[in-house]
């Protein structure tokens, strides 16, 4: 085993070993970085074109034993490395590094997609619908779509805004 071992990688030529490093790299950044797979299907083809040249190449050994070998020791340096991100993952490390964007594609709170409809409170309007519990309502001749705080409101009736969360105009009857 020890000899198969030697002759592994004492015999190897330079594109195997070219090919066997650039694909353990390619997949190391596919678990850093996941993306749709670029770098973890070009790591894997060059790990196979690897093995494959390797054993092309031939040398003295016994080439059946030669790719278990081989297989079994990429597995444990990418199982390593897999832990090693995991590791990095579960503690925060990757956090930290310009590898990984932890900021929000926009900006919290009101973006330019959210109208601001905090102005309609305190402000009368009269249902176009039936408000069970949504529905339409003109405010200053103003068509908007409403929710009905609690009960149902019938059509035509006067109503007042209560409140608004985000687009979500909240109004209730207007008792007077």
């Amino acid at each position: 085993m020890l000899q198969e071992l030697q002759l592994l990688f004492t015999e190897m030529g330079p594109a195997a070993a070219v090919c066997l490093i650039a694909g353990l790299i390619f997949i190391i950044i596919e678990l850093i970085i996941p993306g749709f797979g670029f770098f973890g299907i070009t790591g894997g083809l060059l790990l196979l074109a690897g093995i494959i040249l390797r054993l092309i190449d031939g040398g003295n050994g016994n080439p059946v034993a030669q790719f278990f070998l081989m297989l079994l020791i990429l597995i444990l340096i990418l199982g390593a490395a897999f832990g090693l991100v995991a590791l990095a993952a579960k503690k925060g490390w990757l956090n930290r590094t310009f590898l990984v964007d932890t900021g929000r594609a926009v900006p919290e709170g009101r973006t330019e997609g959210t109208k601001d409809y905090s102005g309609l409170i305190g402000k009368t309007g009269t249902t176009a619908t039936m408000l069970r519990p949504a529905g339409i309502a003109f405010i200053d001749g103003v068509r908007y779509d409403v929710v009905a705080q609690g009960e149902y409101i019938a059509k035509d009736k006067e109503i007042i805004v209560e409140a608004v969360e985000g687009a979500r105009i909240v109004v209730k009857e207007n008792i007077m």
